[in-house]
């Protein structure tokens, strides 16, 4: 099993790669279509090339993403809709995952901008 700390930091790479690739304008397909999980692990630097085969991927590191996105959509951050029954998930990210993606994101200097600015109003 994946320890506590791991996860939380796969899991915000799997969000701020979601965001990402929702967020660039050449894959407009994606509001429509969703991204495949195996994408998305692959996009958040969990999968090597090799992995990216579907046998390997499936008997490999599936159920630890599967877990993790599960996760996910429990925390209300994404949803699921499943592409055939049982093979691949296509993920597609909720408004409070994209909030909360974008202040991932955020640079650590902004942070501390709005920390100070909200302070001190």
């Amino acid at each position: 099993m994946i320890v506590l700390k791991d996860q939380n930091v796969i899991a915000g790479s799997l969000l701020i790669a979601l965001i990402n690739a929702f967020g660039n304008p050449k894959r407009k397909n994606l509001q429509d279509d969703g991204l495949e999980e195996r994408d998305l692990a692959f996009e958040a630097g969990l999968l090597s090339p090799m992995e990216m085969e579907l046998t390997k991927y499936a008997t490999t590191k599936r159920g630890k993403i599967v877990y993790i996105l599960e996760k996910l959509e429990t925390q209300g951050l994404i949803r699921f809709h499943v592409k055939t029954p049982g093979i691949l998930y296509k993920i597609f990210p909720t408004d409070q995952g994209q909030t909360i993606g974008q202040k991932l994101m955020e640079p650590w200097y902004m942070k501390i901008f709005h920390a100070i600015f909200r302070s001190s109003i």
